[in-house]
């Protein structure tokens, strides 16, 4: 199955309620497609990036400073980096693909 319309769907949940399919497509237009092995990093605690991220399929590990624990786990459908995107302050915590992930 395309990851495009299951995406699309997601976003839709994720963004304010009544968002419309086309306004969710369009933001996914302008989203890039990342695909991820288990133990990349998205991001280490710490950096300072404008990047915001959308998990749409696999699980992500929210890690200890030192990227050596996980202690939460984000699951498809939602966020990561959203407040280093919006205030562009450093990131809080280090993240890593606990298993491929997109």
């Amino acid at each position: 199955m395309p990851w495009q319309p299951v995406a699309t769907q997601q976003l839709q949940r994720r963004l304010v309620p009544g968002t419309s399919p086309e306004a969710a497509a369009v933001l996914l237009s302008r989203m890039g497609r990342v695909d991820l092995r288990a133990g990349d990093f998205v991001v280490h605690a710490g950096e300072t990036r404008r990047t915001l991220w959308f998990l749409h399929q696999g699980r992500l590990d929210v890690r200890t400073a030192d990227g050596e624990a996980a202690v939460a786990s984000i699951d498809p459908g939602h966020w990561v980096g959203e407040v280093g995107f919006l205030d562009g302050g450093p990131a809080s915590a280090t993240v890593a693909a606990a298993e491929a992930s997109v």
